[in-house]
């Protein structure tokens, strides 16, 4: 698991509102105490980069990252739905989506 940053320097203009869109139709996102909107959102998006990181790290790409399948509990992010996730071979360089 992944656990909670604090610090993060990313998306120093999001707000928690963009965080909405990650949730599960009818489930809405508290709004968090005793920390403003913008750390919050600073928090899950730096989870989810040191998550993809972690996952590349180890040479895993999941292919299917989308708002379902990233699941937020308390404070903290979780990736899903690795069914289509694959391991990379050495030298291996994946295309881009344009």
């Amino acid at each position: 698991m992944f656990r909670l940053v604090e610090d993060c320097e990313l998306c120093a203009n999001s707000t928690i509102d963009g965080l909405s869109s990650l949730a599960h139709p009818g489930v809405e996102i508290a709004e968090p105490k005793g920390v403003n909107r913008e750390t919050c959102v600073r928090v899950f998006v730096r989870q989810l980069l040191l998550a993809l990181k972690h996952m590349h790290d180890l040479r895993i790409a999941h292919l299917d990252l989308r708002p379902e399948t990233i699941l937020l509990q308390d404070d903290k992010l979780k990736l899903a739905d690795f069914g289509q996730a694959r391991r990379l071979l050495r030298g291996l360089i994946t295309g881009e989506i344009k």
